[in-house]
């Protein structure tokens, strides 16, 4: 005998489409602490996870400290291009060449995490210049990014 009453399942609306398109680009990941210059370990000496926000976060600074070209574990899409910006003399152009640079690295993320990269400081100090930014990822997230860049980096 056929069902009386059928059962249907009922579609997904785009709110949750675009909630879970968002969760799952954020991962969690091993936290990486950038004052012990190493991974965060608890009490019992195992590696501490991030959540998929810090994970993201950490992504981004990492991008931003590292030169593109630089190291031979990253590919090539991977990276800033400082070095080529501090062969300027001009200031008001080696901040546009570094803000191009950071703006191109962080939205070039193959996890499709960042979506904008707002509000540049740059504070200079002797040789390098400490870089601050505000980065959005795709869920509406927000960091404030502060990094060294340059020769006492």
């Amino acid at each position: 005998m056929p069902n009386l009453f059928p059962v249907f399942s009922t579609p997904q609306t785009v709110e949750e489409v675009n909630e879970t398109k968002n969760k799952n680009a954020f991962k969690p990941s091993v936290y990486f602490d950038e004052q012990l210059g190493d991974f965060r370990r608890n009490g019992a000496g195992r590696l501490q996870t991030s959540t998929g926000y810090e994970a993201w976060v950490q992504w981004c600074i990492n991008t931003m400290q590292t030169e593109r070209y630089a190291y031979l574990g990253y590919s090539k899409n991977y990276g800033v291009e400082i070095e080529r910006a501090f062969l300027k003399t001009d200031r008001a152009v080696i901040e546009a060449l570094i803000q191009q640079t950071i703006e191109e690295a962080l939205l070039a993320d193959p996890a499709k995490r960042t979506q904008v990269v707002t509000d540049f400081t740059f504070e200079w100090k002797s040789d390098s210049v400490l870089v601050g930014c505000t980065i959005t990822s795709v869920s509406g997230d927000k960091a404030n990014i502060d990094v060294m860049l340059g020769g006492a980096a």
